[in-house]
């Protein structure tokens, strides 16, 4: 003989035991979701204010490799024919004016048309707005591939 659920809680009394149970249940369920959603929006808020806190700032460079980088800019467009096998080397020994402009002070290299590219293309060349140090000696090792 089958006994509907309902008659056996209802004359037990569990009916309001489960009802509750299943109430207090869901009501930590909720707790836990609200402490869920508040974290992970504090969580959102600290990425978000560290970005805009880290958005304006930039790194000082190097004002060494900010020239570097000038001046490779300034050689890229050549047009060699390399007639050896290897890559054309150079070093070039170079100051920068009250201007910052480059002022050439030695190429040594083994080919002269490189040398006087080099001297063409850098000498009084004025490089960016950043204040670079007057009067410094700079050694720079350039290469021209094949």
């Amino acid at each position: 003989m089958l006994i509907p659920i309902n008659s056996v809680t209802k004359a037990i009394g569990l009916s309001s035991i489960l009802t509750y149970s299943y109430l207090f249940i869901n009501h930590q369920t909720i707790n836990i979701m609200k402490k869920v959603s508040l974290l992970l929006v504090a969580a959102a808020l600290l990425i978000s204010s560290n970005a805009l806190a880290f958005e304006g700032e930039s790194s000082p460079k190097d004002p060494e490799s900010e020239i570097c980088t000038q001046i490779s800019d300034l050689l890229r467009k050549n047009r060699f024919e390399i007639q050896s096998k290897g890559d054309l080397t150079a070093f070039v020994r170079f100051t920068l004016n009250s201007e910052n402009e480059i002022v050439v002070l030695s190429v040594e290299t083994e080919d002269d048309r490189l040398e006087g590219y080099v001297k063409a293309r850098l000498n009084y060349h004025k490089l960016g707005d950043q204040d670079f140090e007057e009067g410094k000696l700079y050694h720079l090792p350039i290469r021209i591939k094949a």
